[in-house]
């Protein structure tokens, strides 16, 4: 293996599963070179690790143009005001920031789209105001149909609401992921700024597939 070997882990020697593959008799996996050193590439680099002929993947690291992984963040910069018993796409208005042009808000201001296949971390926030009682939803939904995560509160007290929602999935290239917002509450909310955090929607790259 090429580079210097920074992390190990021991594998049992019953059988495993590392990346879906199934791993027999396989005492150690190496990872290599460190993080620090494999940045900067100009494709992503893969590790492997090999036993009786065999080549076992043990780290694919993702690394962008300026060597590092593709990441997103979107937020408003003005309130919004949600109607009751509505449900829609959350427009966003700037970039906090964008590696990767997953923003192009000009002609899609509902959500970002995936440039490279791999496993992201996905999160979004939203803040309901003024307090009121009823249902909050949020989802963050992806353009091929499935809901990625969401969060939903149904209260029958008057509470400030914010919403988070996150996780890790697997997204694939021209993919789009935005925000779904809805309000039952018998009257009109808004979705105020609360900082660059708030609301905001955000992509990580962890991988590629």
């Amino acid at each position: 293996m090429r580079g210097k070997a920074t992390h190990r882990r021991n594998i049992p020697l019953e059988p495993a599963i590392v990346h879906g593959i199934r791993i027999r008799h396989m005492a150690k996996i190496t990872f290599g070179p460190s993080l620090s050193e494999a940045r900067g590439k100009a494709a992503d680099t893969v590790y492997t690790k090999t036993r009786g002929g065999n080549v076992v993947k043990a780290l694919r690291l993702s690394n962008g143009a300026a060597g590092e992984g593709h990441r997103a963040s979107i937020r408003r910069t003005t309130s919004y005001t949600l109607a009751d018993n509505s449900y829609i796409y959350l427009p966003f208005e700037t970039e906090n920031y964008d590696v990767g042009d997953l923003a192009e808000l000009s002609t899609n201001p509902n959500g970002l789209t995936i440039q490279r296949p791999g496993v992201y971390h996905v999160t979004a926030t939203v803040y309901f105001f003024p307090a009121a009682a009823g249902l909050f939803l949020m989802n963050i939904l992806s353009t091929r149909g499935p809901e990625l995560a969401n969060s939903l509160i149904n209260t029958d007290t008057t509470h400030n609401v914010i919403l988070v929602a996150t996780n890790l999935v697997l997204l694939s290239k021209g993919e789009g992921v935005g925000v779904t917002i809805m309000q039952v509450t018998g009257a009109n909310v808004t979705i105020p700024v609360m900082g660059p955090n708030n609301p905001v929607l955000a992509v990580h790259q962890l991988s590629t597939s």
